[in-house]
Formats: C-alpha cells, structure tokens, sequence
C-alpha cells in the first residue's frame, strides 16, 4: 500500500513538473487592433482559434489573459534571431484564425494547419491534426490582395503519401485566383 502511494505520489509530480514547463512564455510583442503595442513574454497559442492569449511583462510578473478579438498581430523572435508574425485574420465570416505570415504586400501569403507549435527556442510551425486510417494530415496555404475581405485557400499540402490531386487543385486554383 506504502508502494502504491509513493508510485501516485511520484506520477503527480511528474505530471504537474511537465504542466508547469510545457507553457513556455517567448519574448514578442503584441499588437492591438488599435496599434497599440505590448512588449513582454507571449504564449503562443495552440490553435489558430484560440479565444485568449497570455502575455507576461517579465518574468516574475503574472500572465495576464488577453481576448483574441482585440489582437491583430503577436510577433515572436526565437532564439536563434527567426522572427515570426501571427496575424488574426478573417478567415470567412464566422471565422477568424491566427495565421503565420509567410509573405506581406500587394497580396499576402498565410500557412496554417489545425493547431500551432512552438519549439523550445522559440520558432513556430503549424501542425496538423488527424485520425489514422480517417483523415490526413493538412497545411493551407492562404492568401489574400488588400482589397478582399476573406482569405482565399490557394493550395493544400500533406507530407501523407496518399495525398493525390493537391496539384491540380493547385493549378486550377491559381488559374482562377490570378
């Protein structure tokens, strides 16, 4: 019995260590819709979805619960001097989603997936999520002139092997969208 409470004892522990240090803050800054800017520690989100993102002002201090609608940009820097920029952007209008840009001008170039990973230095890359044997793992590639409202899908990519006809959907698409 002893045993038993010592392995319990021994799997909380383990757990709430892997809780407290798989939230990771990076150094960034957050821009409002209103263009104010917070510099500090961001904690990038998981999805593109998220509803709120956390934000410290340095280390000690307590993260503080920032709702999505009121940002328009987080940009972080890794470790290694690689800048990323997340933009919540209408992706339809019932949608909108924190997309990393990839390309900014006359048009603007966004790669997304189902969730959003962050490395421990610091560098951002979307992820996919999928059921084997169901689904396949996607990543769009989203794009958008500045006179359009909603971000146009352009292409879909899978590292999936099965993924068959992504490149004339690619092809058709492109045709129409330039």
């Amino acid at each position: 019995m002893n045993t038993l409470k010592t392995c319990i004892t021994l799997l909380l522990l383990v757990w709430s260590v892997n809780l407290v240090s798989a939230q990771k803050f990076f150094k960034g800054q957050l821009t409002y819709k209103n263009n104010k800017i917070l510099v500090g520690l961001i904690d990038i989100p998981d999805t593109p979805g998220a509803k709120k993102i956390k934000f410290k002002h340095n280390e000690s201090s307590e993260p503080l619960k920032i709702k999505s609608d009121s940002i328009r940009l987080i940009t972080i820097t890794s470790d290694e001097g690689i800048t990323c920029t997340l933009e919540n952007i209408e992706i339809s209008r019932k949608e909108k989603a924190f997309c990393i840009v990839i390309v900014k001008g006359y048009s603007c170039l966004y790669l997304t997936g189902q969730g959003i990973s962050t490395d421990k230095h610091g560098n951002v890359s979307p992820t996919a999520i999928f059921v084997s044997g169901r689904s396949m793992p996607e990543f769009y590639y989203l794009i958008k002139r500045k006179n359009e409202k909603y971000l146009t899908t352009i292409a879909i990519t899978s590292p999936s092997k099965t993924m068959f006809g992504k490149a004339k959907a690619f092809r058709k698409q492109a045709a129409e969208y330039f």
